[in-house]
């Protein structure tokens, strides 16, 4: 065949350390298991030639280790000829190649029965980290509010005990006319209160909207990012269909969307139902829809808007 070019070798052997370029025919060109053959064939060609040459320079000097001497055991010993260490040395390799078929074939399983759990597991992060990112989001915005619901109540129990306050100093003594000038003071005490309690107010109305629409936009934010990251990983995760398929292959075959939805539609008409439009798999259905800016942050934004255009309103 034709000859790697020199920069390719070098790139394979940086990838194989150990491997020469005279071990280029064990490189695994098709799969692991060619490769494991390759390794084979080649261990028993050069064990062949390593006792072949052990036999030629023998001459008349007697194997040491022969089969049954007390220094030897049932497998390790030194056969009388060559042909006799052949089939010795296919048996030894050829229960080496078995179990390490064997190793592999388990290890494969495993790792299909994980690729398949992975599978059944990785619907379930989209539900967790949606469910994350909403409950965060949520604990913001209650910790938000629960400060400025605190703040407001501090200052409405400050105007609470103004108004009792003036209340008490409200006496039917100040009809008189020589009271005049308390009662315009008590009046302005208490219009001064009224006007700090309805600013207040709507300041602590204000802040709480700008509070929920910016917990809205980031969870819109939030949610965005979590979407681009879920599809990254489901397309950087290898699945069930990516590995080549076998005969032992267990993993049970998922219904299609479509398949889903037909059934989907059948449960939902408590029957059978006439076959779906030509072209189409399923009948078409219609489902009420949004209108555009009434969803998300958009809305609250607004709504805090036209407030605040209220109260400038008000103010002149």
């Amino acid at each position: 065949g034709s000859e790697k070019p020199v920069d390719e070798w070098l790139e394979v052997l940086a990838r194989y350390p150990g491997l020469s370029k005279e071990d280029k025919e064990v490189i695994p060109e098709r799969s692991f298991m060619d490769a494991v053959a390759a390794i084979h064939e080649k261990q028993k060609e050069e064990l062949h030639n390593l006792v072949e040459e052990y036999y030629n320079n023998l001459g008349e000097r007697e194997i040491t280790r022969k089969k049954g001497d007390p220094a030897c055991t049932p497998t390790r010993y030194i056969p009388d000829s060559l042909e006799e260490f052949d089939e010795k040395n296919e048996a030894s390799l050829t229960e080496l190649h078995d179990a390490a078929v064997e190793y592999l074939k388990a290890k494969v399983r495993i790792f299909r029965s994980q690729i398949a759990k992975l599978s059944t597991m990785m619907p379930r992060v989209a539900a967790s980290l949606f469910s994350d990112i909403s409950e965060r989001a949520r604990k913001r915005e209650k910790t938000s509010l629960k400060v400025l619901r605190d703040r407001y109540e501090d200052e409405q129990g400050e105007w609470m005990v103004t108004r009792d306050a003036n209340n008490a100093n409200l006496k039917p003594s100040l009809g008189n006319e020589n009271a005049r000038p308390e009662l315009e003071a008590l009046c302005v005490r208490e219009g001064e209160r009224h006007e700090q309690a309805v600013t207040a107010t709507d300041d602590a109305l204000i802040n709480a909207l700008d509070i929920m629409g910016k917990e809205s936009w980031s969870l819109y934010n939030e949610v965005l990012h979590g979407a681009s990251q879920l599809l990254a990983l489901f397309d950087t995760t290898v699945q069930p269909a990516d590995l080549v398929q076998t005969d032992e292959d267990v993993v049970a075959q998922r219904k299609t969307l479509i398949t889903l939805l037909k059934e989907y539609v059948k449960i939902e008409a408590e029957g059978e139902q006439p076959p779906p439009p030509e072209g189409k798999a399923f009948h078409t259905r219609e489902y009420k829809g949004v209108k555009q800016g009434k969803l998300g942050a958009t809305p609250v934004f607004l709504t805090l808007q036209a407030m605040e255009e209220d109260a400038a309103a008000g103010a002149g």
